[in-house]
């Protein structure tokens, strides 16, 4: 099978690109054909009041529609703002419906949603996608700036596993800034090929990583906004970095040949 990947860094320049890679998909028998594309692992590191959008996709054969739709489980650290729905057709006699949930990062702090589901009626079905959260809430502001954000490098055959992520990190201060490290906190991903380096006054350098991913049960959505950690005069500080999107969406044959089942599909 054959699938499209977007991944993509949000800042102030964003990078993306598009590849073709096989995927695993879960089928749920005897329900007239339609696919959701939703699963997920974030983790958003930002500053109370943030807003963190997230993404469901519901790909489904034309014709008359009624739902209802909602996120359940939410921690009381995450506030949903709306969901705000928008449509597509995509191919003949195709159309995606995608979600756009809006939720906002109430306090300081990590805030942990392990039960959070986005869920949707619609006649005699009902479906319950899990959307797994950690997020960090930043105390203050950092005092570097982030100039540049893209992704240097998917991993093999189109994989979350080896992405490679570059930040431009400027100091603006008269002191010299010695970055220490990179925080995701995924269980299953870790960040690798990262080393501490300083930045002196006034100047600016990259930093770069990537993502090893080590999770049993992958995901066809994964959304980052990383924590850096540095020191400048004696005092660590903590700044959330650019976004980072990962999502697996099928291609348009795909969809036509898992469509004809007439089943059920959630892209895990």
């Amino acid at each position: 099978m054959r699938k499209v990947i977007f991944a993509f860094i949000l800042g102030m320049i964003v990078g993306s690109g598009v590849f073709l890679v096989p995927k695993t998909i879960t089928k749920s028998p005897e329900i007239n054909g339609q696919m959701f594309i939703g699963r997920q692992d974030i983790y958003y590191a930002g500053y109370p009041g943030d807003v963190i959008e997230l993404h469901v996709y519901w790909i489904r054969k034309m014709g008359n529609m009624s739902a209802v739709y909602g996120v359940r489980d939410l921690p009381k650290c995450l506030n949903l703002l709306t969901i705000v729905p928008s449509h597509d057709i995509i191919g003949e006699g195709i159309e995606e419906y995608k979600f756009i949930i809006l939720l906002q990062l109430r306090k300081e702090g990590k805030c942990i949603a392990d039960d959070a589901k986005f869920v949707l009626r619609s006649g005699n079905i009902e479906v319950k996608i899990p959307m797994r959260i950690v997020a960090y809430g930043v105390k203050e502001s950092g005092k570097l700036r982030v100039d540049t954000s893209k992704v240097a490098e998917i991993g093999s055959e189109g994989k979350l596993d080896g992405s490679r992520l570059e930040y431009e990190i400027y100091n603006p201060t008269n002191s010299t800034v010695y970055i220490k490290g990179v925080r995701v906190e995924i269980p299953g991903i870790r960040v690798v090929d990262f080393s501490p380096f300083e930045i002196p006054p006034k100047t600016s350098r990259v930093l770069t990583f990537a993502l090893k991913d080590e999770r049993s049960t992958k995901t066809n959505i994964v959304f980052i906004r990383p924590l850096l950690l540095y020191t400048i005069d004696s005092k660590t500080i903590e700044m959330p970095l650019g976004e980072y999107r990962f999502e697996i969406i099928p291609s348009y044959n795909d969809v036509i040949r898992l469509l004809s089942d007439k089943t059920l599909v959630i892209v895990k």
